[in-house]
């Protein structure tokens, strides 16, 4: 299991979403690196971009969502892990 980052986290300029219905695609048009988003992984980065924080979204995401924060966390910390490996996502 991945850990969580510590800094603040943000979409760098150059990395578009869209939507298609429930699912999102974060792609970076500098580099053509992409990941596909199902309505959870969406919800994740929706809040992500509002708080910044990797705890706050997932103690947020569990509340929200009904779900463990085990849960959550541990799925947070993988789509980090992914999105930071195709620089869709920066950690400060």
């Amino acid at each position: 299991m991945a850990d969580l980052p510590s800094g603040r986290i943000t979409i760098p300029d150059g990395v578009v979403r869209r939507s298609f219905g429930d699912d999102k695609v974060l792609l970076n048009l500098a580099t053509g690196h992409y990941h596909g988003l199902n309505a959870t992984g969406g919800y994740m980065v929706g809040l992500l971009e509002h708080t910044g924080d990797a705890e706050e979204t997932a103690r947020r995401t569990a509340n929200e969502l009904g779900v463990a924060y085990e849960r959550a966390r541990a799925d947070l910390a993988d789509l980090l892990a992914a999105l930071e490996q195709r620089g869709l996502i920066q950690v400060d």
